[in-house]
């Protein structure tokens, strides 16, 4: 949903002459990529690297299970998906820059 909102963003056509849009736009665009930065770069990519060394490190199945149960466990933990009033006060942030990519 934030990739999709992002790039929106970036299509969205405005006035020349409206600079309040503009600064809006920048600000939604400005928060939204922040966002997928801190999803992509400090949680996925940090955490899929422990994952592949806990990978390589595992002797049986059992350890392969655990390292991707940590896996899943850190990243829905680390992404908000666990904590439902920041969860649902970022949908709310992506439904308002969706909206203004509509109007």
């Amino acid at each position: 949903a934030f990739r999709h909102v992002h790039l929106d963003l970036r299509r969205v056509q405005l006035p020349w002459k409206d600079l309040q849009a503009w600064a809006l736009r920048s600000e939604l665009s400005y928060f939204v990529s922040q966002v997928l930065q801190y999803f992509q770069q400090d949680v996925i990519e940090v955490f899929h690297q422990r994952l592949l060394r806990d990978l390589e490190a595992a002797v049986d199945f059992d350890e392969v299970l655990r390292a991707h149960s940590e896996f899943l466990h850190t990243v829905t933990t680390h992404c908000f998906l666990k904590a439902p009033e920041l969860h649902e006060a970022l949908l709310a942030a992506l439904r308002t820059a969706g909206l203004f990519c509509r109007v």
